[in-house]
């Protein structure tokens, strides 16, 4: 219940954070996505120590949060996503869980020691920075 309960939540923020309208691509959509789960994330510390005990302590309890959160992430996709479809020769699955994985990472390291590969993250200026390469990422591939 807890794990579903976060979840959903998520879910609703990640639709509060992404507005109103409808991406006009694909490579819209992933960038709401993923600019999303980091405001969402970086607000949530709950979420965060959530995401951390799956990845230190796997377990049926962790597993079963994991995939609350997963579900809920591919249903918001599947309903923002409408008629809007990645490159054919892109592996859109696989390149939506690195971008998310690589968000994850990002804020659980930004608050654990404050950046990650010798970038800071801890000033909104920083995290601009982050926000920029990820629509470059998003964009180069779709």
């Amino acid at each position: 219940a807890i794990g579903n309960d976060v979840a959903n939540g998520l879910g609703r923020r990640l639709t509060e954070q992404a507005g109103e309208g409808v991406p006009d691509s694909y490579a819209g959509l992933i960038e709401k996505l993923v600019l999303g789960f980091i405001e969402v994330l970086r607000a949530d510390s709950l979420l965060q120590r959530i995401i951390a005990w799956e990845i230190s302590e796997p377990g049926p309890m962790v597993i079963r949060f994991a995939s609350a959160r997963s579900f809920v992430l591919r249903r918001w996709v599947e309903k923002q996503r409408g008629d809007l479809m990645p490159p054919p020769a892109v592996d859109a699955p696989a390149i939506n869980a690195m971008l998310i994985a690589a968000a994850q990472h990002l804020v659980l390291s930004a608050s654990s020691i404050g950046g990650f590969a010798g970038i800071d993250l801890v000033t909104d200026e920083d995290w601009s920075r982050i926000r920029d390469s990820v629509r470059q990422l998003v964009r180069a591939v779709y």
